[in-house]
């Protein structure tokens, strides 16, 4: 905001301007470093240039002169843009965070998209109903009635804007705006869980308060200047009153959903009881509260709804511990590697229910797939101590109970068990001296 708010100074200034236009490129990095979707702000700022500003379009053209140096006064920001959109990209590849279009296909991914354009423009207006977490279905139906539904809403508006573009050139640039700030969290780059967001909406949403802003503005000055003598005035004033007064309560109620994990994820629950993700969450959550029952029960309905999740059996393997039910739990840990054979979590939670059964040799065997995996897991390292006291060899679970205190120190597991296996060293020497 401060970026574009430099950058109409500029414009405002002309050619004296130029140092308010680097501080506005320097507030676009510092924009960038912040919040990535932010990318798309020089194609807001040619959308300004054209309208308010009249830069661009209209009688100057679009490759006038002074039109050319309206586009070269984008290329820092352009180039900042790139570099940061290819971080971006590099960085969900390496995570494997975008959908691939075998999981999502094209004509998938413009409907998601569309949904999103007719979603975000409606909870604006409607501000209700809102949740943490809006799920995609794992199989998209193009032409599934809402996905329809968007399509005739996202074209309905453009064709108002095309066809009021001279009388209201406001609104083009507003959904132009819109479109493009979206762009980049819309389901052509689908990443993560949801078709949806709640926090996409404020960045977007600036140009139809803008326009909504002045349109306001324009009925409040043709009541100064009406000679009917009709008060408008304060009709107008009282409905932004009651608007902001509404919009504040709403944020009031939504904010103390937001209050902690646990009332966050149960609130999801309630509106999407089919959301695997909301399931294991929640579960996750109750089962480090100490309470495996319930926790089991929200693990087994997200693992019904999907079944192939490894975390999600490695934590109901961890809330199955907690009962005592440690074969069940090990079962668990088991589907787990299957699934995902490079999951640390679920070997290190084996190998500690094996050590629970009695069973330190096999237990080991699972902590050293687990360093094999991440050689700097400091519970693996921990457990793998445990192990060796069980086993009788203080000495090897002294070397694993240090190293896991070089990869955490302060690690209350390992500083136990050092001391354990200290102890049990010292009675072992004074066994031999006797």
């Amino acid at each position: 905001l401060s970026a574009i708010l430099i950058y109409l100074r500029t414009c405002e200034r002309g050619e004296r301007g130029r140092g308010w236009y680097w501080a506005a490129v320097g507030l676009f990095a510092c924009a960038l470093l912040s919040k990535s979707m932010v990318v798309n702000l020089p194609i807001v700022l040619l959308i300004l240039d054209v309208y308010p500003l009249r830069r661009l379009g209209g009688a100057i053209g679009w490759w006038s002169e002074p039109a050319r140096r309206v586009y070269v006064e984008k290329i820092p920001f352009v180039l900042l843009a790139a570099a940061a959109a290819a971080i971006a990209v590099m960085a969900q590849l390496s995570v494997h965070a975008a959908a691939s279009l075998a999981q999502l296909s094209v004509p998938g991914r413009v409907a998601v998209s569309a949904y999103g354009l007719s979603f975000y423009l409606w909870k604006m207006v409607v501000p209700l109903n809102l949740s943490p977490l809006y799920p995609l279905s794992p199989i998209v139906n193009p032409w599934a009635m809402p996905f329809v539904l968007s399509y005739t809403m996202v074209l309905a508006i453009t064709a108002i804007a095309l066809a009021l573009r001279r009388r209201v050139p406001g609104l083009p640039a507003a959904w132009s705006a819109y479109v493009v700030v979206l762009l980049p969290v819309l389901g052509i780059f689908q990443s993560g869980p949801q078709i949806a967001a709640d926090r996409y909406t404020y960045l977007a949403s600036l140009g139809w308060a803008i326009l909504a802003g002045a349109c306001l503005l324009f009925c409040w000055r043709i009541s100064r200047t009406s000679t009917t003598g009709t008060p408008t005035t304060l009709p107008i004033a009282g409905v932004a009153i009651c608007v902001v007064a509404g919009l504040g309560v709403l944020t009031w109620n939504q904010v103390h959903i937001w209050h902690d994990s646990e009332r966050l994820w149960t609130y999801t629950v309630a509106i999407h009881p089919n959301s695997s993700l909301a399931q294991f969450s929640l579960g996750i959550v109750l089962s480090a509260q100490g309470k495996p029952t319930e926790a089991i029960e929200h693990f087994q309905k997200g693992l019904q709804l999907r079944p192939d999740e490894p975390s999600a059996h490695t934590n109901l393997g961890v809330a199955l511990i907690q009962q005592g039910k440690l074969a069940d739990a090990i079962e668990h840990f088991r589907q787990a590697v299957r699934i995902y054979p490079d999951d640390a979590l679920a070997h290190t939670n084996w190998g500690s229910a094996l050590i629970d059964l009695g069973k330190p040799s096999e237990a080991i065997e699972h902590f050293q797939q687990a360093l094999r995996i991440h050689p700097d897991d400091a519970l693996a390292h921990t457990n793998w101590g445990s192990a060796l006291i069980d086993l009788g060899k203080p000495s090897e679970a002294i070397e694993h109970y240090s190293k896991a205190l070089r990869i955490t120190p302060g690690l209350a597991e390992a500083q136990n068990g050092l001391g354990q296996a200290l102890a049990q060293e010292q009675r072992l020497k004074g066994e031999k001296t006797e």
